[in-house]
């Protein structure tokens, strides 16, 4: 699944094996070989005090969903979580396998034996080079947009992020262009003027240079965010972990 494992603490220990003498930091191949022999799976975790798995394809470097967390773990600082960070359907498909505990995702999953609950709705903006004619404008016209070339952090056009993009422009744009690559690479294309991209909003906290981000004109497209979870985990962290998130969500909704 290609997935990026983000742990802490006394894991590290364990996964290392042995570390540098001079700096005491862990050695770059144990890490490695260590990663490698534990999988995907991770197996035992919860001997190293990891007691949920969430995932995640929403970003963490800005909005609601940052807010909620920093909130949740002053108040919850003894839930130890694993992150896993991924595309959306491998996500669900991990939740609905129970080798995840929860997922925060884009889109509107609804696995089965899953509950999804809808959080919020994250507005979608364009990004684009500095130096780009468009970049001076305050609100872009999606008949401008529809003329340039599009970029998708995908291995092919067909995917969910190619869909985005011409759901966002209400039609395809005169090039839409694969990119197999992480989003901090996808950035990096887009400012060195390979073509333009759509991002969430809670995306807006990493800074890439020579990027700029401008809103639609006129109507404004939204992502909804989910989370999801087994109906029969039963894990008592779990509902200390998502409840709090759901709540907030529910009151700044007025539902």
């Amino acid at each position: 699944m290609g997935q990026v494992m983000y742990h802490a603490g006394d894991f590290w220990g364990a996964v290392c094996g042995r570390a540098d003498r001079r700096s005491g930091m862990p050695d770059p191949l144990s890490v490695a070989m260590s990663l490698r022999e534990y999988g995907e799976s991770f197996p035992g975790l919860e001997q190293y005090g990891f007691r949920l798995g969430v995932g995640l394809s929403v970003s963490l470097t800005f909005g609601r969903l940052r807010a909620a967390l920093t909130r949740l773990g002053s108040e919850n600082p003894d839930i130890n979580v694993r992150w896993i960070e991924a595309e959306s359907p491998a996500l669900i498909a991990d939740v609905a396998g129970s080798r995840l505990d929860l997922a925060f995702v884009h889109g509107d999953p609804a696995p089965t034996g899953c509950r999804s609950e809808l959080l919020w709705a994250e507005r979608l903006l364009v990004a684009l080079p500095e130096a780009h004619p468009l970049a001076r404008e305050n609100a872009l016209a999606r008949s401008d947009l529809r003329r340039e070339r599009f970029l998708v952090a995908e291995a092919d056009e067909s995917g969910a992020g190619a869909a985005l993009v011409q759901r966002a422009l209400e039609g395809r744009p005169a090039s839409l262009v694969s990119a197999p690559v992480q989003r901090e690479t996808l950035m990096s294309l887009v400012a060195l003027g390979q073509g333009l991209a759509i991002t969430p909003a809670c995306a807006l906290g990493a800074f890439y240079p020579g990027v700029a981000y401008r809103p639609f004109e006129g109507r404004q497209p939204f992502l909804p965010v989910h989370c999801a979870w087994r109906t029969d985990n039963e894990k008592p962290e779990l509902k200390a972990f998502v409840d709090p998130i759901i709540e907030v969500a529910r009151r700044e909704a007025g539902r």
